[in-house]
């Protein structure tokens, strides 16, 4: 399996995945998302690249594949629908609404936003707050993710003075499991 072969290189040259995005001119997402086995995450191009910074050849299991782009083989089909991570997806910003999910990212909180009842809602139907549709930092197009998949930044920021995040998160998901159990 050719994930754990870069993974490997990437932590022996202790380079974290949004610094060997960086260096590679890809995202953060899709260097998590091809270390975990999927294929179609990078380009051909940017796979050498990668396999150049780290030093490493490229793996014979990649090395012969079709470049990202090709057409499909014959009697193949594709999909045009995007998946859930790549639609646009309206998002509260709000950490302290009952529609973001907290947990804990090497001992930082994160947000999961969990998707919106009503997808052209101008108003979060929990907290009221204002939706956003784009990330706060970079603009691209809101995922329906905790972190933006193009720069790389949380969604949502956690609030401050969390002097335990775990149990902050734990006491956090205890209660928003509460709300759900009343509706």
């Amino acid at each position: 399996m050719f994930g754990p072969i870069f993974r490997n290189a990437r932590r022996a040259k202790r380079l974290t995945g949004v610094q060997l995005a960086k260096m590679a001119g890809c995202t953060q997402s899709a260097i998590s998302q091809f270390e975990g086995g999927k294929r179609t995450a990078l380009s051909r191009d940017t796979i050498e690249k990668i396999c150049e910074i780290l030093e490493i050849e490229m793996p014979a299991e990649l090395a012969d594949e079709t470049p990202q782009g090709a057409a499909p083989a014959s009697g193949a089909t594709t999909s045009m629908a995007p998946s859930p991570l790549t639609r646009r997806e309206p998002f509260c910003p709000n950490a302290g609404c009952l529609s973001n999910v907290p947990y804990v990212v090497d001992g930082a909180l994160a947000f999961m936003p969990r998707r919106q009842p009503d997808a052209g809602a101008t108003y979060c139907p929990w907290c009221g707050e204002v939706l956003l549709r784009e990330c706060p930092q970079c603009e691209a197009p809101a995922t329906r993710t905790a972190f933006c998949p193009s720069c790389g930044a949380k969604r949502i920021e956690p609030p401050e003075g969390v002097a335990d995040p775990v149990a902050w998160a734990e006491a956090r998901r205890a209660e928003i499991a509460a709300v759900e159990r009343l509706i």
